[in-house]
């Protein structure tokens, strides 16, 4: 097994480490498996991702013009807002945690439909500008 040393801030190490021994795992092996959590996590996410913009490349202007317009629905945006107000003033239950993580997945990817559909609408020679933050 390969050994690497990395410089991390007195906050990060310390949060760590208590996630270390909540686990009661040393800390060394709860970076290892926070580290491959993370890889794996990415690398779901980016292909999931290459699947929710690859049929964007294939729309009429109309659609996506549509998909450039649209937002998370009010409600689970509203809902969103609440759960991290309640994280910051009281913290939040392990299933209100993934509730929230959910809805910020949803939420990017929102966001990342919009983006992409206004690059092709630029692309394609229509003034996207009315659609960008002023």
């Amino acid at each position: 097994m390969a050994s690497i040393s990395v410089q991390v801030s007195g906050r990060l190490l310390q949060s760590l480490k208590r996630r270390a021994t909540k686990q009661r795992k040393s800390l060394e092996k709860e970076v290892v498996e926070l580290i491959a959590t993370g890889l794996q996590n990415a690398d779901a996410g980016s292909s999931e991702l290459e699947e929710v913009l690859q049929p964007l490349e294939m729309m009429t202007d109309d659609d996506l013009w549509n998909a450039a317009r649209s937002r998370l629905p009010r409600r689970l945006s509203s809902e969103l807002e609440k759960l991290h107000q309640k994280r910051q003033r009281d913290g939040v239950t392990k299933a209100e945690r993934e509730r929230a993580r959910l809805l910020t997945e949803q939420f990017e990817r929102c966001l990342v439909i919009r983006a992409r559909a206004i690059e092709l609408l630029h692309a394609r020679g229509h003034d996207v500008s009315r659609l960008l933050p002023s």
